[in-house]
């Protein structure tokens, strides 16, 4: 008969804020691109609404 023995605890490290995860290239570039139209988006967003409202209204 076997001797029952505890599984052993192995060190795991867990994914912090402080220790980002390394990126593959394209995914780093797909996140840039995506944050850049965002960035244009909003951009758009504030001109438009900008004209809008500085329009005189007659």
């Amino acid at each position: 008969m076997k001797k029952f023995s505890p599984p052993q605890m192995k060190e795991v490290s867990f994914p912090t804020p402080h220790t980002p995860q390394p990126l593959s290239s394209q995914e780093n570039q797909e996140r840039i691109i995506i944050n850049q139209i965002v960035y244009l988006e909003i951009l758009c967003y504030f001109i438009v609404s900008f004209f809008i409202f500085s329009t005189p209204k007659n």
